[in-house]
C-alpha cells in the first residue's frame, strides 16, 4: 500500500522514495534511467509511514508514521535517516541497519521476532543471549556472535518440559555455568514465575511469586531477572494493587 511518494537526489544520483504503509518501510529507488527505477534500499520506519521530507542540504531523510494507538503499545513516531559516512560513525559508509541477522540452520535461517530478554556469556565476551517472548512459540534462548558485524544469531536452544516443547512469554534471562534462569510472564498474576533450564534447555523447576504478590497482579507481570550471588531480582511491569 504505497502511501507517500517523493523525488529527491541522495549521492549525486535521482532518487525516488516510495512508502509503504502497511509494511513499515520506504524503499529508494535510483532513477537515473527513468523508464528503468533500480531497488536500492530498504528503510524500515515506525508503523504506517506517510510523510516523507528529504533535506538534500544536509543530506537527511525525515518520515511521519500514522499509526497511533495507546492501547495496543503502537506509537506514532518521526524516523530521521542520514546518508554517507558522516551518519555512519567509525563504520563509515555502511548503513548502521540492520544490528542483528539470522544464521543458518541446515539451510534454513532461524527465525525470529519480539525478543523480549538479553543476557551476557559470563564465559564468552563476543556472546550474547537473547530469547523470543509469547509471540513466538515454542520457547527458544537464541545465541548471538557479536564477533560478526551485524552480529549474528547462530544457534537456538529449544525449551522443553518432560520432553515436550514449552511455550512460555519469556521476558527476562540469566546465563548461569548450570543452565539458564528465565522470567516468565504469565498471563494472569499466579502465571508469574521463575524457570530455572538445564544446559540442554530442558526446564528444571519452577520458582513462583507469592500468593500474595501473584493476588495483586493482572496480566502485567515479570518482565526482567538478575542475580547477584543467592540474591535474585525481578522487575515488575505492574505496581501491585493493594501496594502502598
Amino acid at each position: 500500500e504505497p502511501e507517500g511518494l517523493i523525488s529527491t537526489e541522495i549521492g549525486g544520483r535521482p532518487m525516488v522514495l516510495v512508502g509503504s504503509e502497511r509494511s513499515n518501510f520506504v524503499a529508494g529507488y535510483d532513477v537515473s534511467d527513468p523508464k528503468a527505477p533500480a531497488f536500492r534500499q530498504i528503510l524500515p520506519t515506525a508503523a504506517g509511514p506517510e510523510g516523507i521530507l528529504a533535506i538534500p542540504s544536509r543530506n537527511l531523510l525525515v518520515v511521519c508514521s500514522e499509526a497511533d494507538d495507546a492501547d495496543d503499545g503502537v506509537r506514532s513516531a518521526i524516523t530521521i535517516f542520514g546518508y554517507g559516512g558522516a551518519y555512519a560513525g567509525i563504520d563509515a559508509g555502511r548503513p548502521m541497519f540492520p544490528s542483528v541477522v539470522s544464521g543458518d540452520l541446515d539451510g534454513t535461517p532461524i527465525g525470529w521476532g519480539a525478543l523480549g530478554a538479553l543476557a551476557a556469556d559470563p564465559a564468552a565476551a563476543d556472546r550474547l543471549f537473547t530469547a523470543t517472548d509469547g509471540a513466538y512459540g515454542p520457547a527458544r534462548v537464541l545465541s548471538i556472535d557479536l564477533s560478526k558485524t551485524p552480529a549474528l544469531i547462530d544457534s537456538e536452544l529449544p525449551i522443553t518440559e518432560n520432553g515436550s516443547p514449552a511455550n512460555l512469554d519469556i521476558e527476562g534471562l540469566v546465563v548461569r555455568p548450570d543452565g539458564y534462569v528465565l522470567a516468565v510472564e504469565g498471563p494472569d498474576g499466579g502465571g508469574n514465575e521463575l524457570v530455572n533450564v538445564a544446559p540442554d534447555g530442558a526446564i528444571k523447576d519452577h520458582v513462583r511469586l507469592p500468593a500474595e504478590v501473584a493476588a495483586g497482579l493482572a496480566g502485567q507481570g515479570l518482565e526482567g531477572v538478575a542475580i547477584d550471588g543467592e540474591t535474585i531480582w525481578v522487575a515488575l511491569q505492574r505496581e501491585i494493587a493493594g501496594d502502598p
